[in-house]
Formats: C-alpha cells, structure tokens, sequence
C-alpha cells in the first residue's frame, strides 16, 4: 500500500563569487550567507560559504580560495578548464559563469582549497552536485603535510539562478561524511481501555535514509510492513509530533489527527510516508492502529515508533 504522507513543500549566465564563514564550532553549526543580487548585465551573482564541522579550529586554517574545473557541458569552456573563486569576495579573474540552459548537465569540479600560506589538493576531485558526495574528499598541502577533510555541494544544482557553493570541512572524516541511517530501533507499543484486545502487527523493514553532514536527509528508501499477528485494526493516523504512547496519548492523537481506514491486507509504508527529504533528524514518527471492539465501543491502540538518528 502506498499512503503518503508527503508534506506541501529564460537561459541567461549565470555567475558566483565568494565569501567565506568559518565556524569553529560544533557539527551542527549552521553558516548564513546574503542573498544574490544581479549586475545588470544579464547574470546574477552569489556567494559560497564554508563551514568548519570541526570541534575546533581547522589546523589548516581559514580558507582564502576554491579552485576547479568545468565539465565537458558546460557552454563557453573548454573540458577541464579552469575557475577560481576568491572566499572574500573579491574577483580572481577566473570567476565562474554558467549558463543555465546547460542545468545540471554542467558540472563543477573542486580540486583545490587554499589559505593564506598552502595549497591544498586532492586526487578524489568533488563533483559539485545537489547532494553531498557519499564520501569526504582529503585534501592535503602542496609539498606534504598534515591535510583535512571536505565535501561540497551546490545549490541549485541545475543552475536556474545564482548559486551558492557550501563547503564542509574538518580535520575527522566522519563530520563531513553523509550517513545512511536505517530505523533499526522501532519501538512497540499497545494500549487498552478495558480487557478488549488491542490490534497486533510484527513489522518488518528496509528502511535507509542518508543525511548530509548537516543532519539534512538527502534521500530516503525502502518501507516498513506490517503483519497481523493476531487483533486487526480498523484506522490508523500517522504523526511526527513529540508522542510518548499510552491510552490517553493515543486517543488524543485521533481525536486531533483524521484517521485512515487500515487496509485488511498486509500493508507496507514507504519511507515517505515515514520521514521526507528536506527534514532534520533526529526524527521520530509514529503509526498509532485503532481498533473499536463491536460489542463495547472500547477503543485500542498499537504504535510503531520509528527512530531516525545518528
């Protein structure tokens, strides 16, 4: 079954600048940069920020340039033709231009970050796409020595307006590493009004959600099935609000939320009915199943509670 829950959420080159946020902070830091404005010329411009996901400073430094290369779709350059872009803002005379009828069919790559005193390169360049790289890139200096840790993505990634390039950086992998995360921990619960017996389900899943280092989902798959083991259920609603189950939790919850009919068969809830793109984990959601006994009008309920964390 497939119930979802899905939440409502003229080519012209295209150019970008930079200007450089280095947050000294912990993974969950969150940079901010000002919005693009347009030159007047038929192009827009924007801005890249870079973001420390370190504990501390980065022993390399702040980060002064982002140097790469176009692909071979990218109208107006030459494949592996350079760019650069300065962090502060200011031209290098490579500055990058797009042109948006060539959309995400164009890639950058990024070869090279530099401070103030060292070049540092990497021989696994990033693909600049709309999701981060599955993978940090090690980036370390020319001549040798101790290196750090970056991914990158762009946004957007078909290029339809001015872009913004986020950089992540640190001296550990594992910040700047996408995780994929399966709800292994699904907690179970029933709760009755009188001797009725609440519905019963095992449940099964394959579930995997993959987060960018900001703890962002970037793609979610998979889905969770349920197999009656004994009392069915005749509606269930699903929520993502704070919810510790009991009997007066769960009857709240439908008497708040309207419910679906659970369906007689075996039924399987995608991973987005369970949790969205877009969203921040952690992120719990949980599937409350009713059941109304016939004789009595007692209400019962059972819950999955689907934990999506590090």
């Amino acid at each position: 079954m497939k119930n979802s829950i899905s939440k409502i959420m003229s080519a012209k080159t295209v150019t970008f600048s930079a200007a450089l946020l280095a947050i000294a902070a912990p993974a969950f830091a969150v940079g901010c940069s000002s919005a693009p404005s347009g030159t007047g010329s038929g192009t827009v411009t924007g801005t890249a920020v870079a973001y420390n996901r370190s504990t501390h400073a980065l022993t390399a430094g702040s980060l002064t340039r982002v140097d790469g290369q176009y692909g071979a779709a990218c109208t107006g350059h030459p494949n592996l033709s350079l760019w650069e872009i300065n962090f502060d803002g200011t031209s290098t005379g490579l500055d990058p231009t797009v042109d948006s009828a060539d959309g995400a069919a164009c890639i950058l790559t990024v070869f090279e970050l530099d401070t103030l005193t060292a070049q540092y390169l990497t021989g696994s360049a990033i693909a600049l796409a709309g999701t981060y790289a599955i993978a940090p890139s090690l980036f370390t200096p020319l001549g040798g020595g101790e290196g750090f840790y970056a991914n990158a993505i762009v946004t957007p990634a078909d290029f339809t307006t001015a872009f913004i390039v986020n950089v992540e950086t640190s001296d550990d992998p594992t910040p700047v590493t996408p995780v994929t995360i399966t709800a292994g921990m699904v907690r179970v619960a029933t709760a009755t009004q009188s001797g009725i017996a609440p519905p019963a389900y095992t449940q099964t899943n394959d579930l995997g959600v993959v987060e960018d280092p900001t703890f962002v989902v970037q793609s979610v798959s998979g889905g969770s099935t349920l197999t009656s083991a004994g009392q069915t259920g005749e509606n269930y609603i699903i929520t993502q609000a704070p919810f510790t189950p009991s009997f007066t939790a769960d009857d709240n919850a439908f008497n708040t939320l309207p419910p679906t009919a659970f369906p007689a068969t075996t039924p399987t809830f995608n991973a987005v009915d369970l949790i969205q793109t877009g969203e921040t984990l952690p992120q719990t959601t949980t599937i409350i199943i009713q059941h109304v006994d016939d004789a009595t009008g007692d209400r019962t309920y059972e819950t999955f509670q689907y934990i999506f964390a590090r």
